[in-house]
């Protein structure tokens, strides 16, 4: 049963607008789910076929339990339930099956829609009126915990990954719901091949609890939440998406720097409340932006910022010019005492770390500063100073050193545009990354699509 309790919840949710096939199709696999007998399907109040994603069929007891518990994450078809000739043929709709460990772990299964002969269906389905019905699907050949929305979030990703007889045993919603019950969680580690983070911690405690685990995701720029020499003490190979979402980051940026530059929230919510007030922001043509870190998120801010017109100066690791044309390479001394603007992007280490601190904050003059990388790459308490004493004339903050930054004095002060680290979520990036994500999972465990 694949540890299902009981009292499983199990829902049908069509993908497409309904129609009298989709009500067949929630009966059909609620029947076979509770099998022959007298027990019948109970179509909920809730069924319908107004809009896509109407809610079908919500059953709860032991028979459906058991009956999800055989199912394996993979591509499934569902047959007629009824006794007919075996020329009949059944037409199934698009819909997600989801069964859910209490609150804990939730799976997804995508069914297939296609028109089958009902003869050709497997064992279970009889054309001569035997069983009422059966569901048939791909065994997975290897484990993973998918903690990232990004990936969970693209159909077609998830689609390729069972097709691969890859099994997500928990997502990240799962993972949230583990919060009270660090012994599932425990469990989930025993027997996954492969974890998938985000922001997530991937610590030696971890690794030691993930006896199977070979690989590790990160979703992402940076490797900062993930003990790399642990892991690569124990075997596990650790690797990152870096660049995949730099333009979407990059865009953000920008938008924040052009937010705080002209005020726009505030103007926003002035509007809103019945106000009518002008404020006068900073233009940005002639003005110089200064770049902390020159990787690939840096690079797609210089055509933007040339775009309107602004210098560009970058201060980085390594010595010497830079190779990108209208880029000038200085001290962080000179970057953050001459530049207008300042948007941060470098990865959290122990070296940048408050990187820009009371010190380099107390050399600004009035500056607009930005940052997308890392929230403890800015020291935030002298951040707060530095906007009382409008060194800071305004910033925009994509992340922080504790997110969600509850209590934060931030919060409540002006000329402060704040975004929940959402740099990367942009629809095309979303897509890309999750691809790219597949990419390597199936690279990684030896995986090809069947």
């Amino acid at each position: 049963m694949h540890g299902l309790s009981l009292g499983a919840r199990v829902q049908l949710r069509a993908d497409a607008a309904g129609s009298s096939a989709v009500d067949e199709l929630a009966e059909t696999w609620c029947n076979a789910a509770l099998g022959s007998g007298d027990r019948r399907c109970p179509i909920g109040p809730r069924a319908g076929r107004s809009a896509p994603g109407v809610e079908l069929a919500e059953v709860m007891g032991a028979a459906v339990a058991e009956a999800a518990g055989r199912l394996a994450v993979g591509r499934f078809e569902v047959g007629a339930h009824r006794a007919m000739p075996a020329r009949h043929e059944v037409q199934s709709v698009p819909v997600l099956l989801v069964v859910e460990r209490g609150a804990v772990a939730r799976r997804v299964l995508a069914v297939r829609s296609k028109r089958v002969p009902l003869a050709e269906r497997a064992p279970g389905l009889a054309p001569d009126g035997g069983e009422e019905g059966a569901v048939v699907g791909t065994s997975p050949r290897w484990k993973i915990a998918l903690l990232s929305r990004i990936v969970r979030g693209s159909g077609e990703t998830m689609a390729r990954l069972a097709e691969a007889g890859v099994e997500v045993v928990v997502d990240l919603e799962g993972y949230e719901a583990m919060a009270g019950d660090p012994g599932a969680w425990d469990r989930v580690l025993s027997e996954i091949d492969a974890l998938v983070v985000g922001l997530q911690p991937v610590d030696e405690a971890l690794l030691q609890r993930a006896g199977r685990l070979r690989y590790v995701l990160r979703i992402g720029t940076g490797l900062d939440n993930v003990d790399l020499p642990a892991a690569r003490a124990r075997g596990v190979e650790v690797a990152g998406l870096a660049g995949r979402n730099a333009e979407a980051v990059a865009e953000l940026a920008f938008g924040l720097l052009l937010s705080a530059a002209r005020d726009i929230a505030a103007l926003d919510a002035s509007v809103r409340a019945g106000r009518w007030e002008r404020r006068t922001g900073r233009h940005l043509g002639g003005r110089t932006l200064g770049l902390v870190g020159f990787g690939d998120i840096a690079r797609a801010m210089v055509p933007k910022a040339h775009g309107f017109g602004m210098d560009l100066v970058v201060h980085r690791r390594s010595p010497g010019p830079v190779d990108v044309p209208g880029v000038r390479a200085v001290t962080l001394d000179e970057l953050v005492a001459t530049s207008d603007f300042v948007s941060v992007h470098v990865p959290l280490t122990p070296e940048t770390r408050h990187l820009i601190g009371r010190r380099e904050i107390g050399r600004m003059r009035g500056t607009v500063l930005v940052n997308t990388a890392r929230g403890e790459v800015v020291d935030e308490a002298a951040l707060v100073e530095g906007l009382r004493s409008g060194r800071v004339a305004a910033c925009g903050l994509d992340v922080f050193a504790d997110e969600p930054p509850v209590g934060s004095p931030l919060l409540s002060m002006d000329h402060v545009v704040l975004s929940p680290h959402n740099g990367a979520y942009s629809d095309r990036a979303v897509e890309e990354v999750a691809a790219a994500a597949a990419d390597a999972l199936l690279g990684a465990l030896g995986a090809a699509p069947r």
